[in-house]
Formats: C-alpha cells, structure tokens, sequence
C-alpha cells in the first residue's frame, strides 16, 4: 500500500500506522485493563435470586479464590467478563443488581484511569488523513476496496436498509416483551430499560417455547 508514493507522503504514512498502532493499542488495552479492574462483592444471598446453580458456584469459587470469602462466610464475585456477566443479565429476579452491572459494562472505557473519549477523534483524524494520502474519499472506503462492499457508501446502504426491513418487526417484538412484562407484574406497559430487557426476553421464552 502506497507504494507509488513520493518520499514525503511514504513517511508520514509511516508515522501514521506507527502511531495508529500505538493509539489502538492503548484502546484495546484500556478496554481490557476497565473490564479486568471491575468486581462486585455480594454477600446478601437474597439477591442471587434467580440465578442458575452454575453461576452462583462460578461466582462463589471467585470470591474463595481471591480471599474475599470462605467455606463459613460465602460471598458472590461478579466481573464483567460474560460468563460471569450473562447469567446476570438474563436470570437475576433483583433489578437493582442487573442494573448495576449494566452500568458498569457501559461505562467500560468511559472513565478514568481507562478512558478512551480522547484517543477516538485521535484515531479517526489519523484514519481520515491515512484514506487521503491514499488517494481514497474516506477510511471505510480504503479498507472495504478489496472487500464485498468496496467502499463506505455501499455499506452503509446496506446498514440502513437492513434497519428499514427489521424495523417493523423490532417494533413488534419490543411491544410484545412490554406487554409480557406488564402482564407478569400487573403494572402499566412502559418501555423496558436496556437492563431490563434480557431477563424478560429470557423469561418469555421460557414460557412461551419451553426453550432454554
């Protein structure tokens, strides 16, 4: 790539994957280093409730394994990894604890001592000037070139058409989980908040398919 470059344009398009590399990196890694640095300690059982049998032991073993609790006084490690993450969001009968959790995973890479809001135009400017220097409109466009896409536009076609098909069908679906929710707790339909929307899609289908 860019190998019909005169000099000066070879060099900063070095200087820019050099420091592509370096800005992604630190991205990836306050991402990592945000998920790894979260836990949460439960030591009330009472808010286990609904969980599966496996992921209370998971979270017991953790707790035990970092000294946080023992045979006399079990407690419940929680993390953002998934396997410890999902059974949460979609089995835990208390909504204060899936709201928790939720909070925590978005906020992944959003706050300090792991915030990454700085780095994301760093990186979308060296991008753009990358595409540039390359002779192309944008940076989607010079990495999709040689994919199926072949540029920014088309893909985004596809993205926004594929909205307008599903949307309908979304709307339904999303009507139908307040609905349930209303039903199962004789309370107004409202819409659901983002922590509460696995836990009632898992217990619809529960009920509704007898699929686990």
């Amino acid at each position: 790539t860019g190998a019909n470059l005169n000099a000066s344009k070879k060099a900063r398009l070095e200087q820019i994957d050099s420091e592509l590399a370096r800005l992604t990196q630190k991205f990836s890694e306050n991402v990592l280093d945000a998920t790894n640095a979260w836990e949460l300690v439960i030591s009330d059982e009472s808010r286990l409730e609904g969980l599966p049998a496996r992921a209370r032991e998971a979270a017991l073993q953790s707790a035990l394994e970092k000294g946080m609790a023992t045979a006399e006084n079990p407690k419940w490690r929680f993390t953002l990894h998934q396997p410890s993450l999902e059974p949460v969001m979609s089995h835990a009968v208390d909504d204060s604890l899936r709201r928790q959790v939720w909070e925590a995973a978005k906020a992944v890479g959003a706050e300090a001592p792991h915030d990454n809001h700085a780095l994301i135009p760093q990186i979308l400017k060296l991008r753009q000037e990358k595409a540039s220097i390359l002779g192309k409109r944008s940076f989607p466009d010079f990495v999709l070139e040689r994919r199926m896409a072949k540029n920014g536009t088309t893909a985004l076609a596809f993205v926004e058409g594929m909205h307008r098909k599903i949307k309908a069908a979304f709307d339904r679906e999303c009507a139908d989980l307040e609905q349930f929710k209303a039903f199962k707790t004789g309370k107004e339909r409202v819409r659901l908040a983002p922590w509460e929307t696995p836990f009632w899609a898992e217990k619809l289908r529960k009920e509704r398919y007898d699929f686990d």
